[in-house]
């Protein structure tokens, strides 16, 4: 078992301009891991970074600075319960998040003036709240603690939904539709941008990525309440007990890391138009013959795959650990296969038949959706120790601007929409070719393992 100093004087920092590796230092009497950094990252703000970089994390009982020795790592059983309220209530609000695209035609057909601009309105309003909310979300988790920021988010998305309830008379309904999406909006930065916190606070190195793939929200809410503490009494790996940045020091890292900027741009091209395609995918499939009955078991399909198989791909990068980069390639390039397929048959190149139609759709998202834990795990390797959350946060934002603008396109008068499918074709397959001839480090994994 790794064991985790707790230790309250500032760790050491050594700065290189070599590839990042872990030293190690004596303290008290107990070896441990120091952090290094590239010294691009870091030059002259050095100073600033450390003078921010504070403990702001206690386990148990311990007594920091008392000279007590380091607590042993563990895991406890109730890290379930949290992964599967936290999961459920991701669930809840992805299902509000996507609900009218599915449901287009009937939404239409009962609320006049319903077409593809509304829809995707009403989806933009939750995107553009999170891009609003989220680096003050990651603030205010760090400093009132994961459980405070959960509990208002899931009040906040209770309430979102009961919104949506109160009539169903134009022009009241379109409006507490936007507002409702609005709300789901600024409850997403700690609904998506969690995983990786909770992966980190509550799961050891080889269940970590696993756990980052995976009237409902007021029984989630009362389950929050009865249980759901910010962190177990003992950590469950040596990193999860070391001091983050804080949010400012820590974008400053961000922005000053290339390579990390280089995961982000790829990360938001790749992932962002799949991501609010699957919303309103009932406009690429109406072309095929596929209209709502159809569309919608296509929908239910991938969403179904696309839940269950970034579990099985965060599972297998575990097992395989320093092999992140080689599987994320190899999904980036099946997903890319996926959507050109989708793309001849969209153009009538290939004779469209409900299988093929089925494969494609399903085959495509849920490939590109395998990808996020993979694309989390690296990015925050890659500029740790500043906050998972604030690193997931941040690239997910990356996502919903080129989701955002992948929405906005649908206000150009298209009756088939054929864009989309030459847009998620290229997408995809631009994004691999400057992954492949990089190398990035795995710090956080390596002080976990050693």
């Amino acid at each position: 078992m790794a064991l985790c100093s707790r230790d309250n004087r500032s760790p050491t920092f050594d700065v290189c301009d070599a590839s990042p590796t872990v030293l190690h230092h004596r303290e008290g009497g107990v070896v441990s891991p120091s952090i290094i950094y590239h010294e691009e990252d870091l030059k002259d703000d050095k100073e600033a970074l450390l003078g921010s970089y504070h403990a702001s994390k206690s386990y148990g009982s311990i007594n920091e600075g008392s000279g007590d020795p380091p607590e042993e790592a563990r895991t406890y059983r109730s890290r379930f319960w949290i992964l599967i309220v936290f999961t459920l209530m991701n669930l809840v609000l992805s299902v509000e998040w996507a609900m009218f695209g599915p449901i287009s035609e009937s939404m239409q057909a009962a609320f006049p003036g319903w077409d593809a601009t509304i829809v995707t309105l009403t989806i933009n309003g939750g995107i553009i709240a999170y891009i609003v909310a989220f680096i003050p979300v990651c603030w205010a988790v760090q400093h009132f603690g994961l459980r405070a920021c959960l509990l208002s988010t899931f009040g906040l998305a209770t309430a979102g939904t009961a919104l949506r309830c109160i009539t169903s008379t134009t022009p009241a309904f379109t409006i507490l539709c936007q507002v409702c999406g609005v709300a789901v909006g600024l409850a997403a930065p700690m609904m998506l941008a969690g995983p990786a916190m909770i992966a980190n606070e509550w799961f050891p190195v080889q269940e970590r990525t696993t756990a980052m793939g995976a009237g409902l929200a007021a029984i989630l809410l009362v389950a929050a309440l009865v249980y759901f503490p910010s962190k177990p009494p003992s950590p469950p790996s040596v990193t999860s007990c070391q001091e983050r940045f804080t949010i400012l020091p820590a974008l400053k890292v961000l922005i000053k890391n290339k390579k990390f900027i280089l995961i982000l741009v790829s990360y938001g091209i790749f992932a962002g138009p799949p991501l609010v395609w699957l919303t309103v995918i009932d406009y690429s499939l109406l072309p095929l013959g596929f209209h709502q009955e159809k569309a919608m078991w296509v929908g239910v399909s991938a969403l179904m795959v696309s839940s269950l198989l970034p579990v099985v791909v965060g599972r297998l990068n575990d097992l395989l650990r320093g092999h992140t980069k080689t599987l994320l390639l190899v999904l980036m390039m099946t997903t890319t296969v996926f959507f050109f397929w989708f793309l001849l048959l969209s153009y009538g190149v290939l004779p469209v038949t409900d299988w093929q139609v089925y494969v494609t759709a399903v085959g495509s998202l849920s490939f590109s959706l395998s990808t996020l834990p993979l694309f989390m795990e690296m990015a925050i390797d890659l500029v740790y120790p500043s906050p998972e959350l604030l690193v997931t946060a941040v690239m997910i934002a990356a996502d919903n601007v080129t989701g955002m603008v992948f929405l906005f396109l649908f206000h150009i008068p298209d009756s088939l929409h054929l864009w989309t499918t030459y847009t998620l074709t290229l997408c995809s397959s631009i994004t691999i070719v400057p992954l492949v001839a990089v190398s990035f480090p795995t710090t956080r994994m390596t002080i976990d393992t050693d």
